[in-house]
């Protein structure tokens, strides 16, 4: 399997004429959408928020990592591929337990490679990635400001050196973060076709800083 370039987010994202299409749905499997990016994009944030805004239900990849990769990501050491294969098939089964149960969801997973990415889509079509776009030098200030969050701020360099942003051909919809958490929730909303699926009666949240 071929896979895409490295680089980092502070590179401008591909251009193309418009986003893609939503992906089909078949029957009975509701949409799921995966938030990814490296640690400090605001995946959690704003995957709370959108599941709020939409009444979905919301997970944090995190909760899925076993005792052992929470244990190398304490110790300041990077998971591996192998470290991560089991985690990537929990999320896959969580969002497949929800689909079974007729809830949408949305999850916030890394999902630094395409092949992890590719883990993630494998039979859900359902699934819609969404991939959050930020500066290098702004993930480390929101790292350093961050406590109590296992992965340290020195961790980012490597996360940032694995990360395969996503090309055109994935079908990956791309969000530059804007600079509120709920402007960058109205900008997911929009590029990844989610606007149709809001809450009836949701409430604009009060905005706030990441």
């Amino acid at each position: 399997m071929s896979l895409g370039p490295l680089g980092n987010d502070d590179a401008t994202p591909p251009a193309t004429p418009q986003p893609p299409e939503p992906p089909p749905r078949p029957p009975d499997a509701p949409p799921a959408v995966v938030l990814i990016g490296v640690s400090g994009s605001g995946k959690t944030t704003v995957g709370a928020l959108l599941a709020r805004r939409l009444g979905w239900i919301f997970a944090d990849g995190d909760r899925f990592h076993s005792p052992e990769n929470i244990a190398k990501m304490t110790a300041l050491k990077p998971l591996s591929d192998a470290d991560r294969s089991p985690w990537l098939a929990q999320i896959g089964t969580w969002i497949d337990d929800e689909g079974v149960a007729g809830q949408a969801c949305v999850v916030a997973c890394s999902a630094l490679k395409r092949v992890y990415r590719d883990v993630l889509r494998d039979g859900r079509p359902q699934v819609r990635l969404v991939y959050l776009v930020v500066p290098s030098e702004r993930l480390r200030t929101r790292m350093l400001a961050r406590e109590g969050h296992m992965f340290a701020a020195d961790m980012l360099a490597s996360q940032l050196a694995i990360l395969e942003r996503p090309i055109p051909d994935e079908g990956v919809y791309q969000v530059k973060s804007m600079p509120t958490a709920a402007q960058t929730v109205d900008a997911v909303l929009r590029v990844a076709h989610l606007e149709q699926f809001l809450a009836p009666g949701a409430e604009q949240p009060a905005d706030s800083g990441f």
